[in-house]
C-alpha cells in the first residue's frame, strides 16, 4: 500500500504491480519532470521451499526488467527486502548465504546501481529495521535511488534519511525508516489527506477460503450496515462519522499550527505565523485554518481553544470505530471460513484498542469502506 499526498495525484501518470502485489510502482510526471517509485516487499526465507526459491527469482527479475524500462529517470526503490545488504546489516556481523545469492533484491540493487541511501550518509552505522524478541536484529529495509533521483535532489548531502529507534507498539517487528528528498515534482503539502494505492489483494484461497467461502465474506462486508453480526460496526461508524463532521476539521487545524494545549486567540494567530514559514502547507491552507478555529471559538462564545480535549475525543471516536472494523472483519471472516462456528476467530495479540489507535491516527480517513483502492 501507498499513501499520495493529494498534491501529487494529478502528477501520477500510471501505477503497476508485479509479482502478486509484492513489486508496487508509481510513475508521477511534472512538465517535463519525471519520478519513478518502487515499493517492495522481499520474500522471507527464501530457500525453505520451491515456491519461495521461485518467487524471489521471479521479484528479482520484474524489478530488473522495471528498472530498465525506466532508465534515465529518478527512480527510487523502498521496502521490506528480506535480504542484507552488507555484513554491518546483520546483528551477528555476518551475511546469510541467501543475502548473498543473485537473486537477492540488494544484491539485484547494487547490480542496477542504485544507492543504500541510509548506508551512504551512516557508513559504519549500526541500526536496524527488524528486531525479535530473541534479540535476532538486521537492517533489511531500506531507501535505495539511482544517480538521477540523488542529483535532481541537489546531491547526497541534501537527502534526509533515519531509522526509527525501536519497532512500533502495533505488535510489528519492524522500525520505520524515513528518508526526504527535494524534488521538481513535490510542492507544499495543501492540508488534505493521503490518497490510498494499492495493488489487488491475493486470492482468497491465499486466506484459507474456497470459493464459496470467499464469496460468503465478499456478500458480508458487502452488507455489513443490516448484518446482525456487524451491528456494533454500524454504531461504531455512526459516531465516527459524526465525530469526523464535528470534530475532525478542528482536529486538523490544531495539527496543522502545531496546537496541543489551550490556547487564546494571541497565541493562534502567533501559531498561524509560524506554520506559514515552515512551508510545510501553502499560506492559504494555515490561513483557513486559523480562521476555522476563531469562527469555532467565536460561536461557542468562548476565549480559548481547547486543541488537546479536540484531538483526543477524534482519536477516541477513531479508535472505537476502527476498532469494531478489526472485529467486524474477523467476524465476518469466521462466519465464511466455518458456517458453523458460534464464536469469531480470536483477535491476534497485535490488536487492542491502543495499538487500532495508534495504526490508524494515520489513515483515519478510511471512514468509508468503499475509499479503500
Amino acid at each position: 500500500m501507498m499513501l499520495i499526498s493529494p498534491s501529487l495525484r494529478s502528477r501520477i501518470v500510471h501505477t503497476t504491480h508485479r509479482c502478486s502485489g509484492r513489486l508496487f510502482l508509481v510513475h508521477l510526471r511534472h512538465k517535463d519532470e519525471d519520478l519513478v517509485i518502487v515499493a517492495l516487499y522481499g520474500v522471507s526465507s527464501p530457500t525453505s521451499s520451491d515456491d519461495k526459491k521461485f518467487m524471489r527469482a521471479q521479484l528479482a527479475d520484474a524489478l530488473t526488467q522495471i528498472a530498465q524500462e525506466h532508465n534515465g529517470k529518478p527512480f527510487i526503490v523502498v521496502g521490506d527486502y528480506n535480504a542484507a545488504a552488507s555484513p554491518e546489516d546483520r546483528g551477528t556481523g555476518k551475511l546469510l548465504p541467501y543475502d548473498t545469492a543473485p537473486d537477492a533484491l540488494t544484491v539485484v540493487l547494487m547490480r542496477l546501481s542504485l544507492t543504500d541511501v541510509y548506508r551512504h550518509k551512516f557508513p559504519h552505522s549500526k541500526d536496524y529495521t527488524w528486531s525479535n524478541s530473541m534479540g535476532q536484529k538486521s537492517r533489511i529495509g531500506a531507501v535505495y535511488a539511482n544517480d538521477v533521483a540523488i542529483d535532481k535532489a541537489g546531491g547526497i548531502k541534501n537527502v534526509m534519511s533515519a531509522i526509527g529507534s525501536a519497532p512500533g507498539p502495533l505488535g510489528t517487528d519492524h522500525s520505520p525508516m524515513f528518508t526526504r528528498f527535494s524534488s521538481p515534482i513535490a510542492h507544499p503539502n495543501d492540508g488534505l489527506l493521503p490518497t490510498v494505492f494499492s495493488p489487488p489483494p491475493a486470492a482468497p484461497s491465499r486466506w484459507g477460503l474456497d470459493e464459496t467461502g470467499a464469496q460468503t465474506y465478499h456478500d458480508l462486508l458487502l452488507r455489513w450496515s443490516h448484518g446482525e453480526l456487524l451491528t456494533e460496526l454500524s454504531t461504531s461508524r455512526h459516531t465516527f462519522v459524526q465525530a469526523r463532521t464535528d470534530l475532525f476539521p478542528l482536529a486538523q487545524a490544531a495539527s496543522a499550527l502545531e496546537l496541543n494545549h489551550t490556547h487564546d486567540g494571541e497565541q493562534i494567530h502567533e501559531a498561524a505565523e509560524r506554520a506559514t514559514r515552515s512551508l510545510r502547507y501553502t499560506r492559504e491552507h494555515i490561513m483557513e485554518q486559523k480562521r476555522l478555529i476563531l469562527a469555532h471559538i467565536q460561536l461557542k462564545d468562548q476565549c480559548l481553544f481547547d486543541a488537546k480535549t479536540c484531538i483526543a475525543q477524534y482519536e477516541q471516536a477513531s479508535a472505537e470505530w476502527h476498532t469494531s472494523l478489526a472485529s467486524g472483519l474477523r467476524t465476518a471472516y469466521g462466519k465464511a471460513k466455518a458456517m458453523k462456528r458460534s464464536k469469531p476467530p480470536l483477535p491476534p495479540q497485535a490488536t487492542g484498542p491502543e495499538r487500532i489507535r495508534l495504526a490508524m491516527r494515520i489513515c483515519h480517513h478510511w471512514h468509508k469502506l468503499k475509499q479503500a483502492q
